[in-house]
């Protein structure tokens, strides 16, 4: 089955940029040599042969290989030597060699000088640690080093180091000033507060080191360097180190958790969100962006998450069912507590379609949030959300609505089909996109239906979330002309599919040696393009309206990942249909002028461009100036929240309810409904919701004569 997956490296709960922590496989006759040149050979092969668009194994490939591995060994070149880089740089030119013999030469080569500089930095930090760091002096650091110089000579790496330890200390002494109350006695430094933000900077990096030079990294930096490779066909082609049997155990459901979607950021864990039915929701202990400080293990000792990766504490917070799992968390500027959540079975209801009323100048305009193009059986013949979505139809048109906007804002992708069978909603049996194979194109058409179940005024909210099957969908109602779409100034930009794959085992049974699996590769197989034959690759959908630039300033779009497919077209013709019903020009024009006057918006924008400025400035690592600009920051990023959500006008929310059955029918538990009156409150304070509501106005008061 072909998905249309979610176009973002997230480091969510079980998953790390796709390189698995699992141990190394080791079997009697099978060296990790023969494994890693056969891993080579085999993931070579399924770029050659199955990838939608190879490139040629060339020495322009070579470099940008030896480049991006480099980089992800040393992205802040404060470990290796200009002298390393030099015994290194005869590999540039090699790489592409090795891949097809195969042989991992350049890889074996640059980890035996990457473990020694570690073995040499870990001891450096130690030292440089052990002393109280000057925090007064009026310097600067500049946190994006991928293009510096690499230091000549290990005198200079130490100066690097006690710039960037400086940084390390000033953030944590102000995250520990900020738990603490703040600055209250006005002195430059404290030096309790100095001496227990290097010993938490100490141990951060001496389980860094340790955690980068002990008998996993190996295998943990070729799944790296495999990446490397395959990322360099194209952001979305990924390799995935054989798992381990308990990986294999919590995929098919033998563990439980507590219900919370973890990411990282500045090397922190943190709470990104809370399934609103699960435990650590229900316990009323945890919060959203709460920080992971130490997790308990098996024996019941805490372990300080320092140098942990997301998977690696996701793997901690699963256990046995009706088990508890013990953590100490933080939230940003507040004092350290240790919660105790009982683990259960995860049922994420609430992340699954929903709808609500809205009522607007005396019209009802339906609203439907969709999270994903999800599936709910390995049988591609039974519908997953486009069943969702029909029965919220179906109960929005129980409500009388006049209008509907659909919600893809955050919606990064999913199945294809999926997104095939929703077009019945609106739209009569129509081309939704043609996907594009090395040498096919295979046109997708929804359903055949008398008549689509709504065929009112629609518009579609999205955002640079919006990839992938959230992209296709879009696109195909602004085609056809059947919907107004709304939103930051493009989607994504993902107009590639991907298929995953198991590689091949090696093994000889007649010697008593047991197949050893290869790991996994995920390779985009096809290219999809809209009605009019255009591609969403790198451009995305441009809404009709646009209201911001961006949503969130930290996510990035496809043309800013590195080797991302070209955008191109295909010569489509009499597959757009007009299913207009509204004045498309006055109804737009309205649309932009009123957003060119919301005053709300325009501050919304302001704020976020100079978050954007401040965030790309040099970081200051005396400690007044670090806090005066962390505190203008967090001006800002409250003043943007503030700004998304409306403290006047709100909109006025009500229920979607069946009328045509009884009261009980479907109806939802206590719990369920307490969390859907929360989700309306929040709605109704929602400033992109608001203009996309004023927009399906104006499509109802505006219909085309």
């Amino acid at each position: 089955m072909v998905r249309l997956r979610s176009a973002f490296i997230i480091p969510a709960i079980g998953a790390a940029l796709c390189v698995s922590t699992a141990k190394a496989q080791t079997f009697k006759g099978i060296s990790d040599d023969s494994l890693r040149n056969g891993i080579l050979k085999s993931v070579a092969s399924k770029l050659k042969k199955q990838h939608y668009s190879p490139k040629q194994l060339n020495d322009n490939f070579s470099n940008q290989v030896w480049d991006r591995f480099m980089a992800s060994l040393d992205p802040a070149r404060n470990i290796f030597l200009k002298e390393d880089i030099a015994k290194l740089d005869k590999f540039r030119n090699q790489i592409d060699e090795e891949i097809s013999q195969p042989s991992t030469a350049f890889f074996d080569a640059a980890y035996a000088i990457y473990v020694t500089r570690m073995q040499e930095t870990s001891k450096l930090v130690e030292q440089l640690l052990s002393k109280p760091i000057d925090l007064t002096k009026n310097e600067v650091y500049n946190t994006d080093r991928s293009k510096a110089e690499y230091p000549a000579t290990k005198s200079e790496r130490e100066k690097l180091w006690l710039s960037y330890l400086k940084y390390s200390v000033v953030r944590n002494y102000y995250t520990l000033e900020a738990a603490a109350g703040g600055n209250k006695s006005g002195a430059k430094t404290d030096e309790a507060l100095d001496k227990k933000a290097r010993e938490k900077v100490g141990n951060w990096y001496k389980k860094y080191f340790l955690k980068n030079t002990n008998d996993k990294s190996r295998n943990e930096k070729f799944a790296v360097y495999m990446n490397t490779i395959t990322l360099e066909m194209d952001p979305h082609t990924m390799y995935t180190f054989p798992n381990t049997t308990d990986k294999l155990n919590i995929r098919q459901g033998a563990f439980f958790g507590i219900g919370v979607e973890l990411g990282v950021e500045d090397a922190d864990v943190y709470v990104k969100r809370m399934v609103p039915e699960g435990s650590a929701y229900k316990s009323g202990l945890m919060k959203e962006k709460d920080r992971i400080l130490a997790i308990a293990d098996q024996d019941g000792k805490m372990q300080s998450t320092a140098a942990m990766e997301a998977d690696e504490i996701a793997g901690m917070v699963r256990g046995a069912k009706g088990t508890s799992v013990k953590m100490i968390v933080q939230q940003p500027g507040a004092a350290e507590r240790e919660v105790s959540i009982p683990r259960a079975e995860i049922s994420d209801n609430p992340n699954l379609a929903k709808s609500a009323v809205v009522i607007n100048n005396g019209k009802k305009i339906g609203y439907i949030f969709l999270p994903m193009f999800y599936v709910k059986s390995d049988d591609p013949n039974v519908p997953g959300c486009s069943a969702d979505i029909a029965q919220e139809v179906e109960k929005l048109k129980d409500e009388n609505v006049d209008g509907i906007v659909l919600d893809l804002r955050g919606n990064g992708g999913g199945a294809l089909m999926e997104c095939v069978r929703m077009g019945e909603n609106f739209i009569p049996s129509s081309a939704i996109t043609f996907l594009k194979a090395k040498d096919s194109i295979t046109p997708f058409t929804s359903p055949v239906v008398t008549a689509p179940r709504f065929s009112g005024p629609l518009a579609i909210l999205i955002d640079e979330g919006s990839a992938s099957a959230s992209e296709m969908y879009s696109a195909a109602m602004q085609d056809h002309r059947r919907a107004l779409v709304i939103g930051t100034s493009s989607s994504f930009g993902k107009g590639t599919a991907q298929q995953s794959m198991n590689m091949g085992k090696m093994g000889d049974a007649s010697k008593g040696i047991p197949d050893v699996s290869y790991g996994s590769i995920r390779l985009t197989v096809q290219k999809f393009y809209r009605v009019n034959g255009a591609t969403t690759q790198l451009k995305g959908v441009i809404p009709d309206v646009v209201l911001t630039e961006k949503n969130n300033l930290s996510l990035q779009r496809e043309q800013d990942l590195p080797a991302a497919l070209a955008s191109d077209s295909l010569p489509l013709n009499g597959y757009q249909q007009n299913f207009q019903k509204w004045n498309y020009a006055l109804v737009k024009s309205k649309a932009i002028a009123r957003v060119k006057n919301n005053a709300a918006l325009q501050q919304l924008n302001g704020n976020m461009e100079a978050l954007k400025k401040l965030q790309q400035a040099p970081t200051p690592i005396s400690l007044a100036a670090y806090r005066a600009q962390q505190q203008q920051a967090q001006q800002y990023e409250k003043a943007i929240q503030d700004g998304k959500s409306m403290q006047n006008n709100t909109l006025q929310m009500k229920a979607s309810e069946w009328t045509r059955y009884s009261p009980d029918f479907n109806k939802r538990t206590e719990s369920q409904e307490k969390i859907y009156q929360e989700w309306l409150q929040k709605l109704s304070k929602d400033l992109f919701l608001s203009e996309a509501v004023n927009l399906v106005q104006d499509m109802i008061d505006n219909p085309s004569k």
